[in-house]
């Protein structure tokens, strides 16, 4: 019997506790992970002793999706702005993508930015086995001949496309558990590429990310 009260209190309240939930992340988190849900603990951007121009600002990780490629929560990124459409990306490029509120059906995004790992343009009209035909083509792509990995790619790819039916887009990675999750994002919501990543309990080391 308790437990059906306690049920019968969650359902009546969850109005009241979505609500709580869905305090806006500060403007300088960029989120490795769901947008549409985390928590933010502690947002504090370190001091690097100088003015950064008008084309480059820093961001706090949040989120831990990116730490197989040793970006952690908390982590501090200085990035440069850039014309996705101009400028080339390259694999590898850790980027961060403006996260467009209209792509989630049910939640409200909680943060603006998202973070995520650059594989390769894909060209307007591109099919899915093209993609994973191209994939299969670098050395730097092994899981695509899985076919979990496949499914997901396929699974991300309609729904972008969907969402997006024409005009190219970014194919770039992110992590769940520690296993690859593909991601395609429209190039317009691409607005930085990171350049160098400091580690909160050694501020004075800087990791160069960008060629």
């Amino acid at each position: 019997m308790n437990e059906f009260f306690r049920q019968l209190l969650n359902f009546g309240m969850a109005d009241i506790l979505n609500e709580e939930k869905v305090t806006k992340a500060s403007d300088s988190c960029v989120v490795a992970g769901d947008p549409a849900s985390g928590s933010v603990n502690d947002v504090s951007l370190i001091n690097m002793g100088v003015t950064l121009d008008k084309n480059k600002r820093q961001f706090v990780v949040c989120g831990n999706s990116m730490s197989p490629r040793n970006i952690d929560d908390g982590d501090n990124l200085i990035v440069s702005l850039i014309n996705p459409l101009l400028d080339q990306i390259n694999e590898g490029d850790f980027l961060v993508v403006n996260v467009d509120p209209t792509y989630y059906e049910k939640e409200k995004p909680l943060f603006d930015y998202k973070l995520r790992c650059a594989i390769m343009v894909i060209e307007d009209g591109w099919s899915e086995e093209q993609i994973i035909e191209k994939l299969k083509e670098k050395d730097s792509q092994p899981e695509i001949w899985l076919g979990m990995y496949q499914r997901n790619l396929r699974e991300k790819f309609r729904k972008a496309r969907r969402h997006y039916p024409d005009g190219k887009l970014m194919l770039s990675c992110t992590y769940e558990s520690g296993l690859l999750c593909y991601s395609f994002h429209k190039l317009d919501f691409i607005k930085y590429r990171a350049e160098e990543l400091i580690k909160p309990n050694n501020p004075q080391h800087v990791i160069i990310l960008a060629a």
